[in-house]
């Protein structure tokens, strides 16, 4: 089995403002497939912010985030190739 890895990461807005406390969808091309995916990354510290927000002790299931440290396309892109393995 190998890594596949990144061949472009554009967010579908700007590139947010607080990388530590946020969320972003983003469109991800790899080296060896050229249709874009799209993925939602989010922080911690957004997740607690909403958590916070509706005054709950939980959040409800909801769709599938890559979470990260910070929203930067180097931790993003790192994020996915973790995620994403071909076999060979």
């Amino acid at each position: 089995m190998k890594t596949t890895t990144v061949k472009s990461l554009t967010f579908m807005d700007e590139e947010p403002i607080n990388i530590y406390d946020g969320s972003g969808d983003v469109f991800v091309t790899l080296e060896d497939d050229e249709s874009e995916y799209w993925f939602e990354v989010t922080t911690p510290e957004a997740l607690a912010s909403n958590i916070n927000q509706r005054k709950q002790k939980f959040l409800e299931p909801l769709y599938p985030f890559i979470i990260v440290q910070e929203l930067t396309p180097d931790v993003i892109k790192k994020a996915i190739e973790a995620f994403i393995i071909e076999e060979e």
